[in-house]
């Protein structure tokens, strides 16, 4: 039996377009251990931001750390003070066919104890089965450098959102294409494989300050029958891109080809924040890498175990059926289904009536051939879990299974193994179909959480557990909205929704009539809530043409672009989620960034060969505050700033003034 922490978060990364971060709880019924949580992150910037630079004309090479000299007197002051934790000690445990135990032995340096303010390990796994190595013009590449083993902060989803699809993007074998920013079109990998990030955040005692001891965790999402570790790179505490770089020095004749590799990468690092608002990882690539342990660490290899094999329906019939127990009602194709299990080992009852964060693991089928079911996440496995406010002992653990769509209607037998594959016992199930109103009723459980006839709204709200992220007129709409939704869902309907049993809930809201008409009415309400959104501004200080600056309303892309050396220059601007399209475009013979609200503007550009990124952000309708809009004629650069005395400086400076580019917030 597994036992490590749980309640970590995983950084997910190469597989996504667009990063998505929640934080919801969800509602009373659902799950309370945590059990995976997740960011999902861009791969071109995650992994090489705009720090590729050529080294010399025709080559390409990874940067070098932003400072290679010499340290000053105080440099080496920050240095020591940004390396006072170090990862002194790892090891790999209890290794089984989906998961294993990861303990990470570290020390403080008892001077700057007092100035942390957490501490959060993360470990980082990428491995690559093929690459492809895109390089049209045979440029020649030079070695990489070392580097760091991850570039993530400790951020992500709270685990109970974490949905079937979100689980096979973050886990599953998935191709991908890594850029590389070095002024050579067409320069990029093309790798299939894995890639992602886990995390624990503030594993640190802050109230002991500990100079000394232990993190564990659970790495999670691995395949059966799986090797994990680091093998055939050259760099295993570096990110996976310098290793990709390094492949390609040695195998200049791949280039154009689809090449089978077996790389693999896996380390383990400690994401410090201070006091004073700094952290290690941001504050180290200003110094490099430099000292054992101050960053990442190798983690040892290993290979997961088989998983076990469904058990035959002769020997699920000899067994006890009644150490399972299904949830009243039909069980619904494409639905979550509940069964309370009892008999527990010593090890996971004591892990959940502790109420630990330690995983309990077990598998589930569904007969008469057997199926494996697999976790309402997507997880091909199931957690035993708690119900702490279960009145009823025969109610208080339990294991929550999909029902997949392709069941067929009828009878059917569904049994529950340990993590070893012994039986645990066995239920009968009758599978129907469910009806509008109970799928309905789901949906409802599902995206608003418990319960929904609260005007205050607080957390169980999802993004509205900020409502000053809002613009004050569209909060106030929803207000009434929702206002208006909780009056007439009432009755049976919060009886219902304050159920800790969610099957006799859903029973109870399917019984009311217009339900997917109330529904609609309060989701229409939510989606034209506007956000205020920040605009940040980068400035790349190893490019002196057009590509100097650069202004994004990504959280993920500005952190890819500060941890690939740019400086953060901060807020921009502040605009909404909605609003004017502002169109953005990008130089690939410069490096520039293009921002344009007028389109006829934007379609010129794009026609005379930028490139068309999209839509970058909006501009509000209710804007006051004037952006200002620049031309460098020399580097063609254009420049946006709301400081009116900047914008007075770069026209004395010798740059256009190009007048007000839109309005924006502040």
């Amino acid at each position: 039996m597994i036992n490590h922490h749980l309640k970590v978060i995983l950084v997910i990364t190469g597989w996504l377009p667009d990063t998505v971060q929640i934080e919801n709880e969800g509602s009373s019924w659902m799950r309370r251990l945590g059990k995976i949580a997740t960011l999902l992150a861009a791969v071109g910037m995650l992994f090489t931001g705009g720090a590729v630079a050529n080294a010399d004309e025709g080559d390409i090479s990874m940067p070098q750390d932003a400072t290679q000299a010499s340290p000053s007197v105080a440099a080496e002051a920050d240095i020591k003070r940004f390396t006072a934790v170090k990862i002194t000690d790892v090891k790999i445990e209890d290794v089984g066919a989906h998961s294993a135990g990861l303990k990470v032995g570290y020390t403080v340096d008892p001077s700057y104890k007092d100035q942390i303010k957490s501490i959060c390990p993360i470990a980082y796994l990428w491995d690559y089965s093929s690459i492809t190595w895109n390089n049209p013009k045979n440029v020649p590449f030079n070695g990489a450098s070392s580097g760091f083993g991850w570039s993530g902060k400790c951020e992500g989803i709270s685990d109970p959102d974490v949905t079937q699809a979100d689980y096979e993007r973050l886990f599953g074998e998935h191709t991908t294409n890594i850029p590389l920013d070095n002024g050579v079109d067409g320069v990029s990998f093309d790798v299939t494989g894995h890639s992602w990030t886990r995390f624990y955040p503030d594993a640190w005692d802050t109230e002991k300050r500990p100079t000394s001891g232990t993190f564990s965790m659970t790495l999670l999402g691995l395949e059966p029958n799986h090797f994990y570790g680091n093998r055939n790179i050259q760099h295993p505490t570096s990110e996976a891109v310098d290793n990709l770089v390094d492949w390609a020095y040695d195998n200049p004749g791949q280039s154009g080809k689809t090449t089978a590799v077996d790389m693999h990468g896996l380390t383990v690092g400690a994401y410090v924040e201070y006091t004073d608002g700094t952290n290690n990882v941001d504050s180290m690539r200003d110094y490099g890498n430099v000292g054992p342990g101050s960053i990442a660490v190798e983690i040892p290899g290993f290979t997961t175990t088989a998983e076990p094999k469904a058990p035959g329906e002769v020997d699920v019939l000899g067994s006890s059926k009644n150490d399972v127990t299904p949830q009243s009602g039909n069980a619904k194709q494409d639905s979550v289904y509940r069964l309370y299990v009892k008999n527990l080992s010593e090890v996971c009852k004591a892990q959940l009536d502790a109420n630990a964060s330690d995983p309990c693991i077990w598998y589930g089928y569904i007969y008469s051939t057997p199926t494996a079911l697999i976790d309402p996440s997507g997880a091909p496995y199931l957690e035993v879990l708690k119900d702490e406010k279960a009145t009823d002992s025969a109610k208080q653990y339990y294991v929550d299974v999909y029902i997949p769509k392709t069941v067929a209607n009828g009878d059917h037998k569904i049994a529950l193994t340990d993590s070893e594959g012994k039986l645990q016992g066995w239920t009968p199930v009758t599978v129907g179909e469910a009806s509008p109103a109970e799928q309905t009723a789901e949906k409802l459980y599902d995206e608003w959480g418990d319960p929904i006839v609260d005007t205050t709204l607080q957390a169980g709200r999802g993004e509205l557990t900020d409502p000053k992220s809002y613009t004050e007129d569209s909060l106030k709409a929803y207000k009434t909205a929702f206002a208006a939704f909780a009056k007439k869902v009432s009755g049976v309907q919060k009886d219902a929704l304050n159920s800790t049993d969610k099957a006799a809930g859903v029973a109870l809201l399917a019984k009311q009539e217009n339900l997917n008409d109330l529904y609609n009415e309060l989701h229409n309400a939510h989606e034209k809530l506007v956000k205020y959104v920040t605009v940040y501004r980068l400035f790349n200080p190893y490019e002196r043409r057009a590509g100097s600056h650069h202004y994004t309303a990504s959280e993920q892309e500005r952190q890819n672009l500060i941890a690939a050396g740019w400086r953060d220059e901060g807020k921009a601007f502040v605009t909404t989620s909605k609003g004017e399209p502002v169109y953005r475009a990008y130089n690939p013979h410069d490096g520039s960034h293009f921002y344009t609200l007028d389109k006829d503007e934007f379609n010129n550009a794009v026609n005379d060969g930028w490139h068309d990124e999209g839509i970058g952000f909006y501009a509000s309708n209710d804007a006051k505050v004037l952006l200002y809009r620049l031309y460098n004629p020399h580097s063609g650069e254009h420049f946006y700033t709301t400081d009116k005395q900047e914008a007075d400086n770069d026209v004395k400076a010798g740059w256009r003034d190009e007048g007000t580019a839109w309005n924006v917030i502040e």
